[in-house]
């Protein structure tokens, strides 16, 4: 899936879910550590590398409070 898709698609979810447009989307991408956990901001090696997979996620500002999400699946 590429991340224009992933934006469409998350979107339309939110569209569908919510009745409303989604004030924005936004994607991260996924990380794993091969070694180094927790090391990186005590000085130590770490070795980080980027996974083909992320997460997408569309929002829109509520006025009463209130945070509602929805997942595909």
């Amino acid at each position: 899936m590429t991340e224009a898709s992933a934006a469409r698609g998350a979107r339309e979810l939110f569209g569908a879910r919510f009745g409303e447009a989604a004030d924005g989307v936004w994607l991260a991408p996924g990380r794993a550590n091969l070694m180094g956990e927790h090391t990186d901001y005590n000085d130590g090696y770490v070795l980080p590398f980027a996974l083909g997979q992320g997460v997408t996620v569309a929002a829109a500002r509520r006025d009463d409070g209130r945070l509602a999400h929805s997942a595909p699946g």
